[in-house]
């Protein structure tokens, strides 16, 4: 089937997914940001709940929960596919991390990135050792937010 041939509905559903896909790359550049800078390596020596959550995972948790919210009011009309929206948004985004983790395993990024220190991979991946075992925990923590902001955007007002 051409493009020409297509309904105009798909190409308007093909639109709202590609809302939430840019959106998961604008909160992945965001949470690769607040790394990059030092802002969650710096307030992780910040607890909100002390042994739960410091404020700098707090900063990554909100870029979640954002990224989610945002995908599913700019995806797919509906709950279930404003939620798969926010899932997606937030599996992009936790990705990003996701990568920078496995890169940092593989090359030593403080040479471009002051921040990007053992401490910073360490705390992204909860602990892992070794660390590039941990690699999934940020995508993971990506779509669980992703798709908690979701849910938030799509219940009733």
């Amino acid at each position: 089937m051409s493009a020409q041939t297509m309904p105009a509905t798909s190409s308007s559903t093909l639109a709202a997914w590609r809302g939430a896909i840019n959106v998961g790359l604008i909160a992945g550049a965001v949470v690769i940001y607040l790394c990059a800078v030092g802002i969650v390596p710096i307030f992780s020596g910040q607890p909100l709940v002390v042994d739960v959550i410091s404020l700098g995972q707090l900063s990554l948790v909100v870029t979640f929960l954002a990224a989610g919210f945002a995908a599913a009011r700019r995806g797919p009309r509906g709950p279930l596919p404003g939620i798969l929206a926010g899932a997606l948004a937030g599996l992009i985004s936790g990705a990003f991390l996701s990568a920078v983790v496995l890169l940092g395993g593989a090359v030593n990024l403080r040479a471009v990135l002051p921040n990007a220190s053992p401490e910073l991979f360490e705390l992204l991946t909860l602990g892992s050792d070794p660390v590039v075992a941990g690699f999934w925990i940020p995508t993971l923590a990506g779509v669980l937010g992703g798709t908690l902001g979701a849910i938030l955007a799509v219940l009733p007002r």
